[in-house]
């Protein structure tokens, strides 16, 4: 199995996550998902989950001063890094090695990768996916469903609006650009100031790390939908301030054959009772009668 460090602390002070405190929240996130607590769709919902997780961690690890901050920066990384994940294993020629836990991937696709994935991206195509017994790839796909209800609240993304900003990037960017064994397991473990303080879902809006309340639109490849607007529907006018609506008028059809018919038809009755008109007339050496049926006819 792959596995990150043991707990370490960072020069700047803050706390790198161990392969121990990391696997217990994996697995607290596991049992929550199976428990049905951790299929709310809305920031508040998570939340509450990700804090009934502190008296388990404070118990199993003393030492370390845990906090909202903290939990949610694991929780917001660990999606990203799953997301990101999935992302590669959409592109074509991308296999994963359940060996060395390593995706095989070009390095073209791991640049896109990087662009669309940022430090996630980069992560996943240089590290492995840490894994153990009890937390393998299937759990990872298991803990961080994506078919939640479609909603404007919806948390389907590793980019958390409302949740406090990752304070392990620092680190993590650092791990990146190792390539040794050792270094794939600080990159992985991140940083974490044990000082910092509970901040709330609101206060921070940098659009960089956090959560992405909008629902994702992506099919299964990764790939972001376009969004289609038809042109032929009915839509709202500013014309007034109640909401009035207009439809497209339906374009014009082909002549009516059966009015033409009826119209081509009386011409033929009347150009027939004319000519027999004009037949009368000559041959009665124009007579009253036939002179007044002429000019009713004309």
């Amino acid at each position: 199995m792959h596995e990150p460090s043991q707990s370490t602390a960072s020069p700047n002070g803050r706390h790198r996550w161990s392969s121990e405190e990391t696997f217990l929240f994996l697995e607290l996130l596991l049992e929550a998902r199976r428990g049905q607590q951790l299929n709310g769709n809305r920031v508040r919902d998570i939340r509450d989950v990700l804090e009934s997780f502190i008296p388990t961690l404070s118990t199993r690890f003393p030492n370390r001063q845990w906090n909202m901050k903290a939990i949610e920066n694991r929780y917001a990384w660990l999606k990203g890094t799953w997301q990101a994940f999935c992302a590669a294993e959409a592109i074509p020629g991308t296999t994963y090695n359940e060996e060395t836990g390593m995706l095989q991937i070009n390095k073209s696709s791991a640049k896109v990768l990087e662009s669309e994935h940022k430090r996630y991206g980069s992560f996943v195509a240089a590290k492995p996916l840490p894994t153990n017994d009890n937390v393998t790839r299937s759990e990872w796909a298991e803990i961080f469903l994506t078919n939640l209800p479609a909603r404007d609240t919806t948390i389907d993304a590793y980019n958390y609006r409302g949740f406090s900003k990752p304070a392990e990037a620092e680190a993590a960017e650092e791990g990146e650009g190792q390539t040794s064994q050792e270094g794939q397991g600080e990159a992985w473990g991140g940083t974490q100031d044990n000082n910092a303080g509970d901040e709330s879902l609101e206060g921070d809006t940098s659009d960089e790390d956090n959560l992405d309340l909008q629902p994702s639109r992506r099919n299964a490849n990764n790939t972001r939908i376009p969004t289609v607007k038809p042109s032929n529907i009915a839509r709202p006018t500013a014309s007034s301030s109640r909401n009035t609506y207009t439809t497209p008028k339906p374009s014009h059809g082909p002549p009516n054959r059966f009015a033409r018919s009826l119209a081509q038809n009386r011409i033929m009755e009347q150009s027939s009772e004319l000519s027999q008109v004009l037949s009368n007339v000559t041959t009665s050496g124009g007579d009253r009668e036939g002179k007044q049926r002429l000019s009713v006819a004309l």
